[in-house]
This record gives structure tokens, C-alpha cells and sequence, in this order.
């Protein structure tokens, strides 16, 4: 995925289909089933596991990543001379033990010389032990002819299509319908001296579901917030086809792939040159990398009416303060619906998809006793070109102090390790969106930034390292923020105190306090206020390489002979020694004061060398020079 301008979870949406690899595979040695007296037979073994698991080797699963029931149906056609037409045969149709492993191996004993049919199919049950129902209400039939084509051509169990809206059955994240179809042609026996064959590539489980994650972050400092509902618009609530249906154009799988520049999304269509279910594997490796999203986008869905899945919520959000500038409460659930298919209108040979999210609140003012209830209105959820099965949308809301503001970020088809809350991932401390920028290198980003334009907020690097690892200065702990990934003194933007959570602006206002006057060009020239209300002038010495006015302020000031310039420390000026000094150009005549970066303020006696000060700054010199 393209992070150049995109911010973490942290939701994108965010795919569950991204395909993670052996993950606690089983290193069992399987048994081997006693060998016939005809020996015209091979022993299959293949590796069954999970398409996009979220936890890692060695831990327990979370609940959507539960199998506790797998069905193995193995179907063969034979391939030998004269039998291009031959019957379909059901070789196994059982139920195996899953365990608590996220993938497992299983043999079975099969005809070689072979076309096979491979079904998995888990979870044909809930957790009530009702089993999958169809539109009928009855139970979905998984016996032996249901995987035999009838006389079109059609496998009755390809075109299952089980209802969730019944009593009878529901999704239940522990008991998810997965399933998966692979087509493998098996040799000759001759081509199998010892008759053992291992399929090398594993058969992925993919969950027959999408996933919908809220979190809601509260920048306002004016009110406390409650968002009592969630409406998801436009999606299917009430069925959906077992097995995966995705269309082929002349035999082969196709993708969208998007593309964004400089705020511009573009979108074309890509032929895969493998099965849709190895390239999601493959997709969700390289949004790691920083690639550009691609899209499953032409797939079929039952005939049913779209409409809005609504979900009651009753998550408490204060409003901000200094000290928790972010709060933020995400839905304790998930919310499961089955893949939906609403393409956007005008003309769209490509077949994107358009959805949206509305949320309502209850609000109150800080120290107030009235809620007003509101409907925001419905918001687009950006990027989101597909929701095809296995998709997990994870969205992030953020109320700004301006009421009618509304951030929505969805993230797509990344393989980030997701939290068992499902939440954004984002950095503890800082609550900013974990990210990658656009040479793929980890960032962060603040989502307060441009909160209605989310593709131009600045890449973060906090800390020292990837690990945003905090640093003792002078016996406290700071959290530094860089703008660039070298983490360099000069591009120190901002910082945070760890034991009281303060956050430090670089800005002449955040270093001192101090109030501007008007808005300058520079807010390094601009008048300000000082404690009693006095005029004052800041500067921190000029810049030789900055625009025209910090160019102008530096010659003055080397003109005089003031070299100023020393460890990010700003200078306050009265108005009559900053005129002599800036366009009289006398000598000898100095600030009456300087700020260190904590805002601590000195008379200019204190500092009148950068040996002074510097003994001053102490260990934050080698962090600022």
C-alpha cells in the first residue's frame, strides 16, 4: 500500500484475506493409511491453514480464526486415455479434527492419474449448533451428491447460498463459515516410486464474511461525546454464496489496481497471472512494501437488496484536555455481514464499489447538563473499492472542534498485525496512526492534522528508532518527534514529556506562551504579547537558507555582529531594541531574554555566549545542535 499519504491504523480498510505464510503449522509426520493388495493408489498430503491470520505462532487464536470444524471433500475424475468424459466421484467426504493449531496436515489416499476437486469447508455450524441454512430455512446439505455436477456441468454446493438472517443461524465470530476449492491434477503412479505426494503450497480457509471495526477519537476540548449508533449503507445483511463465485475474462482472474498522486486516485484494471486466491497472498505482502492497493472487484453475489446494517453503540468519548489530547473509544465487537457488491453510479467498467458510514451521537457541552442528539451526515468511505469475502474495514472517526467536521480513514488489503481489539493500530503514547511513508520507511501520523484532508498530513518518526523509544534528558524522559526518517536535530517538530504527558510545540507561541498580535508571513516576526500584556518581538537568529524575511533577520543580526543562532533558543526583544538593532543597525544591544525549548526563560546575561548556554541545555545540546 501506497502510505505516502495514508495513516493507520492503524482504517484503512483493512483485509483479513492477506495471505501471512505458515503460521504454527503442524510438524507432525502424518500416518499413513495401510496400503490395498491392487496398490493402484497414492497417499495425498496437503496443508490446510488460514487466509490472513491475526495472531502470531504460539499464541491463541482470536475468535474469528477458530476453526472447530473442518469438512475435507475430495472429488476425482479420472484422466487416463478414453476417459476425458468420465464420471465424478466423491473418494472422501468427512469431518476432521482442527485442534488448536492455525493450520494442519491431512492425508488421505487417492486415484492417481487424476483431475481432484478439493472442498474445505468449516464452521458448517454456529456456536448454538445450529447448522448453515439456506434461503429455505433448512439446513445446507453437505452430502456426497452435492459435489457431484449434475447434468449441465453444475455442482449443486457451488451455488449454496446461506442466509444469516434467520433465527436458525447467525455470524458468531467464533464459528465463522470458511471455505476454499482447489483444482490439482495428480500424475500418473508410475511418476510416484515410494506413492506419496505432498502438494507444496498450502489450501487457505477464507472466511465467508466481511468485518466492520470503529474507533472513535474526540479532539474537542468543548464537549463530551457519546455515539450511541453506526449505520453501514449499503451493504448486504442477509445471505451470501458459500462458496467464492469470482468471474475469469478469458481464463484468467483480473484485478483493479489504484494508484495515487499527489492527491489524485486512478484506477486500471491488471490480469493475474495466478489463482485470485494465491494473489491476495501475495498483495497483502506488498502493501507492506508501500505498492499501490489492488481489487478483487469482479465476483457475484446473491440476487438480494442492499440496505444498512445498524449498530447500537454506547461509547462514552470526553472531550480533550492538555493532558489527554486524544481520547478515543472503539466498538468491544466486530461486526460481521456477508460480502456485498454496490457499484458506484456513472460510468464504470471496472466495477468499483461505493459505500458509507453514519454515525449519531448524544453531546453535551464541558460542565453543561443538555445533550443535543445528532445524525452526522453519511460519509463515503474513501478507497474502499471492493468488499469482497475476507475484507476487514477497520474506520476511524474523528470529531474536531468543529462539530460538522468528520474524519473517516479506511485502510485496505494490508497484512499488518492486527490487535485483538481490531482497532487502528497506533502508537500508545501519542495516539498517532501507525503508517509507512512513501519509501515504505515506518511513520506516524497525527490525524488532528488537516482533519478534512487526511492525504496531507505530515510522516512522523518518533523516537530514536522504529520502536518510538523514549530518551532520558537531564533525568526525565522525552518522546522525540522528527519530520524526516534520519531523525535529525533540524528537523526536531515537536516532543512530549513522558511523566507529565505535555506535549512541546516548536512554534514561538507553543516555546513561550506568549499570544500573537496579528498573523505574520513568519510567525518568527510577528508581534505577540508577552505576560503583562506587553508588546514583544521573538526571532531564533533568522535563517540563512529560509524565505526572504528569516534571510533578512539573519543579515541584520550577523550584520551587528549577533550570532544568535544556538539550539532551536528563541530570543524576546522589546520594540525599541529590535528596531535599532533590525533596520537602525547599531551593535552592542541585545534581547532582554531567551527561551530553551521547554520554555524556560533567562535573562540574556545568562546567555550572552553559546558556552552559557549550552551549560544551561545541559544533555539536550547533543539533541538539538
Amino acid at each position: 500500500m501506497n502510505l505516502k499519504h495514508r495513516h493507520i491504523i492503524s482504517i484503512l480498510c483493512l483485509l483479513l484475506c492477506g495471505l501471512l505464510g505458515f503460521v504454527a503449522c503442524s510438524n507432525e509426520t502424518p500416518e499413513f493409511p495401510r496400503e490395498e493388495e491392487d496398490g493402484n493408489h497414492i497417499f495425498l498430503t496437503f496443508q490446510a491453514t488460514l487466509a490472513g491470520i491475526s495472531t502470531r505462532a504460539g499464541e491463541e487464536p482470536v475468535a474469528d480464526d477458530r476453526v472447530k470444524t473442518l469438512r475435507i471433500v475430495i472429488v476425482s475424475q479420472g484422466k487416463e486415455e478414453g476417459t476425458e468424459n468420465a464420471a465424478w466421484v466423491v473418494e472422501h467426504n468427512k469431518t476432521v479434527s482442527w485442534g488448536s493449531q492455525l493450520s494442519n496436515k491431512y492425508t488421505f489416499e487417492v486415484a492417481p492419474d487424476s483431475r481432484k476437486r478439493i472442498y474445505l469447508i468449516a464452521n458448517e455450524s454456529n456456536d448454538n449448533g445450529n447448522s448453515l441454512v439456506g434461503a429455505d430455512g433448512k439446513p445446507l446439505d453437505f452430502t456426497d451428491k452435492q459435489f457431484i455436477p449434475d447434468d449441465t456441468g453444475r455442482v449443486p454446493v457451488d451455488n449454496y447460498v446461506f442466509d444469516v438472517s434467520t433465527s436458525g443461524y447467525s455470524y458468531t465470530p467464533s464459528a465463522l463459515p470458511m471455505t476454499a476449492l482447489y483444482e490439482i491434477d495428480v500424475p500418473p503412479l508410475n511418476k510416484f516410486p515410494d506413492g506419496k505426494l505432498t502438494y507444496p503450497d498450502p489450501l487457505y480457509l477464507v472466511r465467508a464474511a466481511t468485518k466492520f471495526s470503529f474507533k472513535f477519537t474526540n479532539q474537542s476540548k468543548k464537549r463530551d461525546i457519546t455515539v450511541t449508533g453506526i449505520d453501514i449503507n449499503g451493504v448486504i445483511t442477509d445471505q451470501m454464496y458459500l462458496m467464492p463465485h469470482v468471474n475469469k475474462k478469458d481464463d484468467k482472474y483480473w484485478v483493479v489496481e489504484e494508484t495515487k498522486t499527489d492527491g489524485n486516485v486512478t484506477y486500471k484494471s491488471l490480469d493475474l497471472e495466478k489463482d485470485w486466491i494465491d494473489w491476495m497472498g501475495y498483495e497483502a505482502n506488498a502493501s507492506q512494501s508501500g505498492t499501490d492497493n489492488k481489487w478483487l472487484t469482479d465476483y457475484k453475489v446473491p440476487t438480494s437488496v442492499t440496505s444498512t446494517a445498524t449498530v447500537d453503540a454506547s461509547l462514552k468519548i470526553p472531550a480533550a484536555t492538555d493532558a489527554q489530547p486524544s481520547p478515543s473509544a472503539e466498538t468491544s465487537n466486530a461486526i460481521y455481514l456477508p460480502e456485498s457488491k454496490t457499484i458506484k453510479g456513472g460510468s464504470n467498467p471496472l466495477e468499483l464499489q461505493e459505500y458509507s458510514i453514519t454515525v449519531r451521537t448524544k453531546e453535551r457541552a464541558v460542565g453543561g447538563t443538555e445533550e443535543e442528539v445528532k445524525t452526522y451526515p453519511s460519509k463515503t468511505l474513501p478507497h474502499l473499492a471492493s468488499l469482497f469475502r475476507n475484507t476487514h474495514v477497520v474506520v476511524g472517526f474523528i470529531f474536531t472542534e468543529d462539530a460538522d467536521e468528520l474524519v473517516v480513514d479506511v485502510i485496505p488489503f494490508t497484512s499488518v498485525e492486527l490487535k485483538p481489539d481490531y482497532g487502528l493500530e497506533r502508537e500508545e503514547f501519542t495516539g498517532y496512526i501507525v503508517g509507512k511513508d512513501e519509501n515504505g520507511n515506518k511513520c506516524w501520523y497525527d490525524q488532528t492534522e488537516n482533519p478534512t484532508d487526511p492525504t496531507k498530513r505530515t510522516p512522523f518518526y518518533l523516537g530514536r528508532d522504529d520502536n518510538a523509544s523514549f530518551v532520558t534528558i537531564n533525568s526525565k524522559e522525552y518522546l522525540l518527534v522528527y519530520t524526516d526518517y534520519e531523525r535529525t536535530a533540524a528537523k526536531l517538530d515537536h516532543f512530549f514529556e513522558k511523566e507529565t504527558r505535555k506535549k512541546y510545540l516548536l512554534t514561538a507561541e507553543g516555546i513561550t506562551g506568549y499570544k500573537p498580535v496579528k498573523d505574520g508571513s513568519n510567525p518568527w516576526l510577528a508581534f505577540y504579547l508577552n505576560d503583562l500584556r506587553q508588546r514583544v518581538w521573538l526571532d531564533s537568529g533568522g535563517d540563512p537558507n529560509g524565505d526572504a524575511d528569516a534571510q533578512s533577520v539573519y543579515a541584520a543580526l550577523q550584520k551587528v555582529g549577533l550570532n544568535l543562532k544556538c539550539c532551536r533558543i528563541l530570543y524576546e526583544w522589546d520594540r525599541l531594541n529590535w528596531n535599532q538593532v533590525r533596520w537602525d543597525g547599531k551593535s552592542n544591544i541585545y534581547p532582554k531574554y531567551w527561551f530553551d525549548i521547554l520554555g524556560n526563560r533567562y535573562p540574556w546575561s545568562e546567555g550572552d555566549t553559546d558556552a552559557k548556554r549550552e551549560a544551561i541545555l545541559g544533555e539536550w545540546v547533543k539533541y538539538l545542535k
